[in-house]
């Protein structure tokens, strides 16, 4: 993804098995995939679950930042070498705020819907490879996830 246009544009990398956020914490920044696989995993029947293996320019914990809860609702773990674009909440938040109420109801309504969705996909061991994006999730990732998270 070129964001190059924005001169103030940072990027953040990880490697494989570092966690970007991890579920229940408190949030403090979203991020827009430059490169890499990222696993989104969320913890259900003691398990630790993938529901989303991301793809070039997904953004990641927005869901969050834009609830009213103000915590992250599932972990994201790096399965590559990943470089993203960190958006700070607050910042975030405050270009929110600065219009009109209804926007912030519209968002928060959707957080909403996609945090449900993430249970329902879960509750019902439904798995696509559309929820991959074509990635293949391997046992060894799933080691490095549930060894990422513990």
């Amino acid at each position: 993804m070129d964001l190059s246009l924005n001169s103030n544009v940072s990027y953040e990398t990880f490697k494989r098995g570092d966690v970007l956020f991890k579920e229940g914490v408190k949030h403090e920044k979203c991020f827009i995939v430059n490169s890499g696989k990222i696993a989104l995993v969320k913890k259900y029947d003691k398990r630790d679950n993938v529901f989303y293996v991301t793809k070039e320019k997904d953004i990641i914990g927005e869901d969050s930042v834009l609830s009213n809860e103000k915590t992250y609702h599932y972990s994201a773990v790096a399965l590559d070498d990943v470089e993203v674009v960190p958006l700070v909440a607050s910042e975030v938040n405050a270009v929110v705020d600065n219009h009109a109420e209804w926007i912030i109801n519209i968002l928060d309504n959707i957080a909403g819907k996609i945090f449900n969705s993430i249970e329902m996909i879960l509750e019902h061991r439904i798995s696509d490879d559309e929820l991959y994006n074509g990635h293949q999730v391997t046992e060894d990732d799933l080691v490095t996830i549930k060894n990422s998270l513990t």
